[in-house]
């Protein structure tokens, strides 16, 4: 799985990229406006950790993927606690909640088979190059 990915690298510093990104937009003055959808900031925390749960599980063997889930709910807290530092942000329990769900979803989805989506996509990348 982890291991016979050939662009694991790549695939890490995506995602360690991502989480960068994620951290400094959650840490922002300015987050992006969700009013206008429902449960707008919920979902958004909720799809982002589905989407990382779903990424790092690429990457890491099944046996891992509950260390995944506690290391992105540390994530989350962390944000959280960091948000409430800096004065003009701050902590939600909500967002952990969300978080905390999104994080199941991933999971429950990297269990039925979301978890060779980078396999599959190397694949593809691989049989296109050998034509």
């Amino acid at each position: 799985m982890s291991n016979s990915l050939n662009y694991r690298k790549i695939w890490l510093y995506l995602g360690y990229s991502l989480v960068f990104f994620i951290v400094y937009m959650s840490l922002h003055p300015n987050p992006p406006d969700t009013r206008a959808v429902f449960m707008g900031d919920k979902l958004l925390h909720g799809l982002t950790y589905i989407f990382l749960m779903i990424w790092f599980c690429q990457l890491y063997k099944p046996a891992s993927y509950k260390f995944v889930g506690l290391c992105l709910l540390l994530l989350g807290v962390l944000i959280e606690i960091a948000q409430w530092g800096t004065g003009y942000r701050y902590f939600e329990f909500a967002d952990v909640v969300a978080n905390f769900f999104g994080i199941l979803v991933g999971w429950m989805l990297v269990k039925r088979g979301f978890a060779n989506l980078f396999k599959s996509i190397e694949g593809t990348i691989l049989n296109f190059r050998l034509r």
